[in-house]
């Protein structure tokens, strides 16, 4: 079944008149977010799923707790997903397993890893009220056309406020996953610790995915060693810099294992023990995920 959202497709380079619809349109995130409410309710109801969506949502009144807001927010990134582009799914798909990978690095809670996987499925909802002819401009983006992207953040804040229930304690995590470590960021210009630290790992891991993956506005993407180096680079500016030091951690434990995965080559593995964490890392969860 063919979904159709009615945003503006404009052609592949934004017009000045474009830009101009798109900022007042931007500018109101009430209704910005309302709008893609009503577009997320009519993808549910029209959307081709197994078993329907109402057996999906069905599951939230059965099981246990965990289980069915996970599928529910599956199922609501789905649809997202389709109406954005399937990049946008699979990059949020490989942000969720290394967001998650931090933060047992971090020895966080199951709780707060639960919040952290749902966040990072959904962190970039808000792109779903950007124009196509932004988002998917092959080519460097304006200043104006980065004003209008950079509201994403607080447009997914106001949308998963606005849905309530399981979506909202993600909403502050959706909100400040731009924000910077030195107070640079958007959108609101927060800093350090006033950043949860759910967001915190994932503006860490998402700039990882981002640097490595192909995107239609850059060439080439980096090797993971040059993502690596950036990362070190712009830890104690972009990036809080244990969750960096944490993330570097994860990313070396993962190429021990596929190491010894290659040359056991059928063996009986031996076991692959992560390092105890350390005073260090565990400064990384003084600010909660849902605070």
């Amino acid at each position: 079944m063919d979904i159709t959202i009615n945003r503006p497709r404009d052609g592949l380079h934004a017009s000045h008149e474009t830009i101009v619809r798109a900022t007042q349109e931007a500018e109101q995130l009430d209704d910005a977010s309302e709008w893609v409410l009503e577009r997320l309710r009519r993808l549910t109801h029209a959307v081709s799923m197994p078993g329907g969506l109402s057996v999906v949502l069905a599951i939230q009144s059965t099981g246990q707790a965990r289980v069915r807001q996970e599928t529910v927010v599956l199922a609501v990134q789905a649809l997202a997903a389709s109406a954005l582009d399937r990049e946008t799914g699979d990059h949020a798909q490989r942000v969720m397993q290394l967001a998650v990978a931090i933060a047992r690095q971090l020895t966080q809670s199951e709780e707060e890893i639960h919040l952290l996987r749902l966040a990072a499925l959904l962190h970039d909802i808000g792109k779903i009220g950007i124009p196509d002819v932004i988002r998917l401009k092959p080519g460097p983006l304006t200043h104006e056309e980065w004003d209008i992207m950079h509201r994403h953040p607080d447009i997914g804040r106001q949308v998963l406020e606005q849905a309530g229930g399981i979506f909202h304690p993600l909403a502050s995590i959706v909100g400040t996953h731009h924000e910077r470590w030195d107070g640079r960021g958007y959108p609101n210009g927060v800093a350090k610790d006033e950043i949860p630290l759910g967001a915190r790992i994932l503006a860490v891991v998402d700039s990882y995915d981002a640097m490595t993956s192909p995107r239609v506005y850059k060439r080439d993407p980096l090797s993971t060693a040059q993502a690596q180096a950036e990362l070190q680079r712009c830890a104690e500016s972009q990036f809080d810099p244990c969750v960096v030091e944490t993330f570097l951690q994860v990313l070396e434990e993962q190429k021990k294992a596929l190491l010894e995965k290659v040359l056991d080559n059928g063996s009986h593995k031996r076991p692959i023990t992560s390092p105890k964490s350390t005073p260090q890392q565990r400064l990384c969860g003084v600010k909660t995920l849902d605070s």
